[in-house]
C-alpha cells in the first residue's frame, strides 16, 4: 500500500518540477525566480526521498518469508527495531527475534542464552521459519572465548539447523565494528573499572574473530554478509552511532546498516 501511494507521488512530482523550471525563466522578478528555484531543489528532494521509500523486494524470493534472528545484544536491543522493521516492510516479513543481550556461541556465555539454545526454542515452534538469521556478538571475543571454540559452535549452529529444518535457508551477519573499543589506548583502558579492562583489551582481537565466523560460512555455504567491513561505521564516525557504552548502536546506527541487511536477506 504504501508503495502504492509512494508511485503516485512520484509520477507527478517531475511533471511539476518541469513546470516550475520553464515558468522560472520567464520571471522578470528575482526574487520570484530566486523562490521558485529553492521550491525546485525542494521537490527534486521529495522526488529522490520517495523514490527510496517506494524501494521494496517485492521480486525477491525471501519476499514474506518467515525470518527468525539469533543473536546477543546487537540482535536484540531497543534500537535494533529501527532494522529489523525495515526488514519486515521492505521484505512483508514478519522477524522473531530469539537473540539476548550478553549471549555468545559459547555456552560459558550463559547456559540459559547461547545461540544453541536459541535455535532450540526456535525449532520448537508449531511451523518452522523460512529464513534463520545468526547474528554473532562480539561477547565471545570480549570473554575471552577461544577463536577455535568460536568457529566450532557457529558449526554446530549451522548443522543444528539444516538438520531439523533442511529447507530453510540460513544468513549470517558478522559482529559490528566497535571502533572505539578496539582502537582504545592503554591508558584509557586502565582509567575504567576493573572488570572492564580485560574486555576492552580483547576487543583488539576482533577482527580475526570476524574472519572466523566468514571462514566457517565459506566452508559451510553460508551467504555472509561482512557487516565489520561493509557497514560503513568507522573510528571517524562512530561516535555519531554507537551508545555511550561504545559497544552498542544507537538508532541512527541502526538506520545507518539496515537498507544493506535488508538488500542482502532479499538478494540471498
Amino acid at each position: 500500500m504504501l508503495e502504492k501511494e509512494g508511485e503516485w507521488s512520484i509520477s507527478f512530482i517531475p511533471l511539476i518540477i518541469f513546470y516550475f523550471v520553464q515558468n522560472a525563466y520567464i520571471c522578470e522578478s528575482l526574487l520570484i525566480y530566486q523562490t521558485m528555484k529553492k521550491l525546485i531543489f525542494t521537490l527534486l528532494a521529495c522526488f529522490l526521498t520517495l523514490g527510496a521509500y517506494a524501494q521494496d523486494y517485492k521480486d525477491s524470493p525471501n519476499y514474506r518469508k518467515s525470518i527468525a534472528v539469533f543473536g546477543g545484544s546487537f540482535s536484540v536491543i531497543t534500537p535494533s527495531d529501527v532494522a529489523k522493521a525495515h526488514w519486515a516492510e521492505c521484505l512483508g516479513s514478519k522477524i522473531t527475534t530469539y537473540g539476548i543481550g550478553g549471549a555468545g556461541f559459547s555456552k560459558t556465555t550463559g547456559e540459559d542464552r547461547w545461540l544453541s539454545v536459541q535455535i532450540d526454542r526456535a525449532l520448537a515452534v508449531e511451523k518452522p521459519y523460512d529464513i534463520f538469521i545468526i547474528w554473532a556478538s562480539t561477547n565471545d571475543v570480549s570473554r575471552g572465548i577461544s577463536l577455535e571454540e568460536q568457529n566450532q559452535e557457529i558449526r554446530n549452529c549451522i548443522e543444528k539447523i539444516r538438520k531439523n529444518v533442511p529447507q530453510a535457508k540460513i544468513m549470517f551477519f558478522s559482529s559490528l565494528p566497535v571502533p572505539l573499543l578496539e582502537y582504545i589506548a592503554e591508558e584509557d583502558i586502565e582509567k575504567g573499572p576493573e572488570w572492564s579492562r580485560g574486555g576492552r583489551r580483547n576487543m583488539k582481537k576482533l577482527p580475526s574473530y570476524v574472519e572466523g565466523q566468514e571462514q566457517v560460512c565459506r566452508e559451510m555455504n553460508v551467504p555472509f554478509l561482512n557487516l565489520y567491513t561493509d557497514s560503513g561505521i568507522n573510528r571517524w564516525n562512530a561516535v555519531d552511532f554507537f551508545q555511550g557504552d561504545m559497544l552498542h548502536l544507537n538508532n541512527a546506527g541502526y538506520n545507518h546498516i539496515k537498507e544493506t541487511q535488508a538488500r542482502f536477506i532479499a538478494t540471498h
